[in-house]
């Protein structure tokens, strides 16, 4: 302990208290009793003077003057405690009224809270302005002296009733400044004070201090640096578990939305699928009434049968046809519009938190990038910042995503069906072009009979038919393609999140793992403070 206590700060004897307790004063007297100069920035006032944590060297210690308790100024109960964190000592000094209103800051320093361990036993209390008992300490000494002790007695039965279990020795009563004597004068020396000496209670508790720097102080400057050490893993586990909540939530709220883009793309699938049975069923009524008109076709009639074989790609057709490309890009408009919408809410309910830095952030130990090149997704999602539904609202956050990932996004507009309507007599076009240097005629002159050459015909007819199906499915400027185009953005975008998701469920799990291991230490910490007395 000697090695450890030697390699810390200077010891610190830490004063706190509410703000109307007479901390100022009291350090004010400990300086002129230890025969050192006091500090010309003590002030003495009946106001919450002391706004921020004060460290004074006083020989072989530091006194650390803190803002009062419920000062009603901000932050200042925050900054009392923060002083009291590396304390090797504490000196909690009470007003004569004793706890007076919220008392959750004292207690938090003597039990300790989540994020820094409790003080106790190294606490002293000191009830102060003990000359406001009521009596006059010089005419009636005994009642005096009756009265302070019975108001310390009060003292350890209101901590304890608070939770504090406090050993009676740890209280002391004082008037640092008896009737406000000394005050605001400076210079100031212990000679100033002596008028009162005899039963201001200083003489007694200055000796113990005394005793105290001699014979403990190493050990309470080591055990000091133990706690410090103790609140640090506390911090870490406090920290490491609101990690943990929130890469978990992060994880969670991932689900909808890559279900949502899954339901979008069986939609799709589906869509797609059906729309393709759909075209094939508006094709075949006028493939059926050719093959009826082929093999009705007289025998030997080789003109007719030629005219027979043509005559699905009718004006008529190509209207029909038409017709159900409208249909199709009104149903593919329609799946956009809807699933778009859908995402979209996903996406912005999920809030997604961007102080999470996906994968792995500073803030979660520097392992992030280790995590996020485990998922495959180092570069990509941790430069994701564009969401979803800018995505699809917005044409310039698409282009911009697909240059990033390699791919050249087109806007999600509504398509419009004039460009693939046009197309369709180009489609038969072509249709009719393969069919004039198809080989039906050479397979039907090979043929025994005119039933073979009818049959060489209908076959030619369900050539030519699904010829056009695949011409018409792959037509760039076609319902399909559009289908295609968007469905490939939202797997692109789907496989980002997942892999976004993917890194906040490792690094929950390594943070876990962090979590366990803090857990072990800090139940060993608190096992040998126990030890060692705290």
């Amino acid at each position: 302990m000697t090695n450890l206590a030697a390699s810390l700060a200077r010891p610190a004897v830490v004063v706190a208290g509410d703000y109307s307790a007479g901390k100022s004063s009291f350090i004010k007297r400990m300086f002129t009793e230890f025969g050192i100069e006091v500090p010309a920035s003590l002030h003495i006032r009946a106001d919450a003077t002391t706004a921020d944590v004060h460290r004074y060297e006083m020989g072989r210690i530091d006194i650390v003057d803190t803002p009062g308790f419920q000062s009603r100024r901000a932050d200042h109960d925050d900054l009392a405690l923060a002083g009291v964190r590396d304390a090797a000592l504490v000196v909690v000094v009470l007003h004569i009224n004793l706890l007076i209103g919220d008392t959750a800051a004292l207690q938090t320093i003597a039990n300790g809270m989540p994020t820094g361990v409790g003080k106790w036993p190294r606490m002293l209390f000191i009830v102060n302005r003990c000359d406001e008992l009521g009596v006059d300490p010089l005419d009636s000494t005994a009642e005096y002296f009756n009265r302070r002790d019975r108001k310390l007695t009060e003292l350890g039965a209101a901590l304890r009733s608070r939770g504090i279990e406090i050993d009676a020795t740890h209280i002391h009563g004082v008037a640092a400044d008896p009737y406000g004597s000394v005050g605001m004068q400076y210079p100031v020396t212990a000679a100033d004070y002596d008028a009162n000496r005899a039963w201001d209670g200083i003489g007694a508790l200055v000796a113990a201090l005394r005793e105290w720097v001699d014979d403990d102080l190493t050990r309470a400057t080591a055990l000091a640096g133990f706690d410090k050490a103790c609140s640090a893993l506390l911090v870490l586990r406090e920290d490491t578990r609101a990690d943990i909540a929130a890469y978990r939530n992060e994880t969670g709220k991932h689900d909808s939305l890559i279900a949502a883009m899954d339901i979008g793309l069986e939609d799709a699938d589906y869509l797609q699928r059906s729309l393709e049975h759909e075209l094939d069923d508006v094709l075949a009524a006028f493939v059926i009434q050719a093959v009826a008109r082929i093999r009705a076709v007289a025998v030997g009639e080789e003109k007719d049968l030629a005219e027979a074989i043509i005559s699905w790609r009718s004006a008529e057709t190509e209207d029909e046809v038409k017709r159900f490309m409208e249909r199709a890009t009104a149903k593919v408009n329609d799946w956009s519009t809807t699933h778009a919408s859908t995402i979209s809410r996903e996406e912005a309910a999920a809030g997604f938190d961007v102080n999470l830095n996906l994968p792995g952030a500073a803030s979660v130990g520097g392992v992030g990038e280790a995590v996020g090149q485990a998922a495959g997704v180092a570069g990509s999602v941790a430069k994701f910042g564009a969401q979803l539904g800018k995505v699809l609202g917005n044409r310039e956050a698409a282009l911009q995503i697909g240059h990033f990932f390699g791919h050249k996004f087109k806007p999600w507009g509504a398509i419009k069906a004039g460009k693939a309507v046009g197309r369709v007599g180009v489609v038969f076009g072509v249709v009719a072009v393969a069919a004039d240097g198809a080989d039906w005629a050479f397979q039907a002159s090979k043929a025994r009979n005119w039933d073979s050459k009818r049959d060489a015909a209908v076959e030619q007819v369900e050539s030519d038919k699904h010829e056009a199906v695949q011409l018409l499915l792959a037509e760039p400027d076609g319902p399909w393609a559009y289908l295609n185009e968007r469905t490939e953005q939202v797997r692109l975008l789907r496989g980002q999140y997942e892999g976004r998701q993917r890194a906040a469920q490792q690094e929950a799990e390594r943070l876990e793992r962090r979590l366990e291991v803090a857990d072990e230490l800090i139940t060993a910490a608190q096992e040998l403070r126990g030890g060692s007395g705290k």
